[in-house]
């Protein structure tokens, strides 16, 4: 019996979210899709629809590219690490 070859992720969406401490509940609402979805996607069960990388590389402050595979060093915060850092104060804060 063959062993079955492991594919390479094509998305990085789950590195970039670690990289960048963006807390997976704040980028499913700012992605507006279920938390599930997210899971779905950082896991590799699903690929998130090509409409949808303009908006995913626009809150995470990264190039599309960047999403498939590392290519800068960015530069500031990304929409999705502000609203985190947010949300984050709220939990504390009650």
């Amino acid at each position: 019996m063959a062993k079955k070859e492991k594919k390479e992720p094509l998305f990085r969406i789950g590195a970039i979210l670690s990289e960048n401490n963006v807390n997976n509940i704040v980028f499913a609402k700012l992605m507006k899709v279920n938390l599930g979805t997210v899971s779905e996607w950082i896991n590799h069960k699903v690929y998130p629809e090509p409409y949808r990388l303009p908006l995913m590389s626009k809150v995470l402050n990264v190039n599309i590219q960047d999403l498939l595979i590392p290519t800068k060093i960015k530069e500031g915060k990304s929409l999705a690490e502000i609203e985190t850092e947010k949300y984050k104060a709220q939990e504390r804060n009650g």
